[in-house]
């Protein structure tokens, strides 16, 4: 089987699309729209090794904006995007083979990733490792929906464990 079918089975995604009752705006007032005015349509899947860039670039922002105080400044001002991005070519280029990453995609942006490893510790189990959203779509149900699919994948690959 082909790396890109075996992630695609064992993403469990799909696309998403928030019932207009429950479409929540964010924190700002502003419902998220793409192109067109559809509003809220995000598209969960595996990611790719094109996807690398904007991973490794959220991380990065999302790092900045919430580690001042547990990284250093000069680190955080420095080019964590390099760093970021290292890390990133080389787990999605080379996966190893207890790590699921799914990506959330609105229109042709990636506004956030999960990545976890399964049975990552013999005492604590599994780990998820990141959980990222863009802050301007942050409120709408995306970081809920990954979390959700990380459950759904350990649970089905890893049922026995804990996860951490």
């Amino acid at each position: 089987m082909s790396m890109t079918s075996m992630a695609q089975k064992m993403c469990l995604c799909s696309t998403f699309r928030q019932p207009p009752n429950k479409q929540r705006s964010n924190e700002r007032g502003r419902q998220s729209h793409l192109p067109g005015g559809v509003k809220n349509v995000v598209e969960y899947r595996p990611p790719n090794h094109g996807d690398s860039h904007s991973v490794a670039a959220l991380h990065a922002e999302n790092w900045r904006r919430t580690y001042r105080g547990n990284y250093r400044d000069e680190y955080l001002d420095g080019d964590v995007f390099s760093d970021r991005q290292s890390v990133w070519d080389s787990r999605l280029g080379h996966p190893a083979a207890n790590q699921h990453v799914c990506v959330a995609v609105q229109g042709a942006r990636l506004v956030g990733f999960v990545c976890m490893f399964g049975s990552h510790d013999r005492e604590w189990g599994s780990f998820i490792d990141n959980l990222h959203v863009h802050t301007d779509v942050q409120r709408l149900g995306i970081g809920s929906t990954l979390m959700r699919k990380a459950g759904i994948w350990l649970s089905s690959e890893f049922p026995n464990e804990r996860a951490y």
